[in-house]
């Protein structure tokens, strides 16, 4: 799938964004990133992506639709993980 990526620049940007939501689904539904236990950061393969998602696909309404099942699955600790590395970058963003 990585390999894809770097296409990802040429192709319509409905595209670009079907193909991100394929690789969320990807590491939510693999059984490796599963069992991955967090490091000292706390930060999962799951909340990366998400965080890679959300920073692509920032500006579109429709993103909080299409996260709304993957953020469903998160645990507390990951959702926890999730807000501290969102919250900066939207403090910066409104700054």
């Amino acid at each position: 799938m990585q390999r894809f990526l770097p296409l990802k620049a040429n192709i319509a940007q409905m595209y670009a964004k079907n193909l991100s939501l394929a690789l969320l689904h990807l590491v939510f539904n693999n059984p490796a990133t599963l069992s991955v236990h967090q490091g000292d950061s706390g930060t999962t393969p799951r909340i990366l992506q998400l965080c890679l998602f959300l920073e692509q696909h920032w500006d579109k309404v429709s993103i909080f639709e299409d996260l709304r099942p993957y953020v469903e699955e998160l645990s507390f600790h990951e959702t926890k993980h999730l807000l501290h590395q969102l919250f900066p970058k939207i403090i910066g963003a409104v700054s």
